[in-house]
C-alpha cells in the first residue's frame, strides 16, 4: 500500500514538472502578441495632463494617470515646471509644454444681462 502511494505521488510530481505554463483565460489577447521591447522604447508616448494641484505640499500634476512633481520623470520626460494651466517637460533635449486637459478650450464667461433689458426680450 505504501509503495503504491509513493509511486502515485512520484507520478504526480513528474507530471507537474513536465506541465506547460498555465493559460490565463482573463488575460487580454493583445498581451499574448506584443511588440518587441526595442520598438516600445523608440516610440514616443503621448502625454496628457489631466489635473494640476498647487498647495502647501508643493506642485503636483497628474500626467498619464501618474502623480508627479517638479524634477520627477514620466514616460522618459523630466518635469521641469508645473504651472496653474501648463506643465513644462524636457524629453530628449526638447522642451514640451502641455496644457491641462480642458484648459486650452476657448471659454468665455457668461455675459450678464441687466434686469431691465431681460424684461424687454
Amino acid at each position: 500500500m505504501f509503495r503504491s502511494r509513493a509511486l502515485l505521488l512520484a507520478l504526480l510530481f513528474a507530471r507537474t514538472a513536465m506541465a506547460e505554463p498555465l493559460y490565463d483565460p482573463t488575460r487580454p489577447p493583445s498581451a499574448a502578441v506584443s511588440a518587441p521591447p526595442e520598438a516600445d522604447a523608440a516610440a514616443p508616448v503621448a502625454l496628457t495632463v489631466s489635473f494640476v494641484r498647487i498647495g502647501e505640499q508643493g506642485r503636483r500634476a497628474l500626467i498619464n494617470g501618474v502623480w508627479v512633481g517638479e524634477g520627477d520623470r514620466v514616460a522618459g520626460a523630466e518635469v521641469v515646471r508645473i504651472g496653474r494651466d501648463m506643465v513644462t517637460l524636457r524629453r530628449a533635449g526638447r522642451v514640451i509644454e502641455l496644457p491641462v486637459a480642458g484648459m486650452g478650450m476657448n471659454k468665455r464667461p457668461a455675459q450678464r444681462v441687466p434686469a431691465a433689458e431681460s424684461s424687454r426680450r
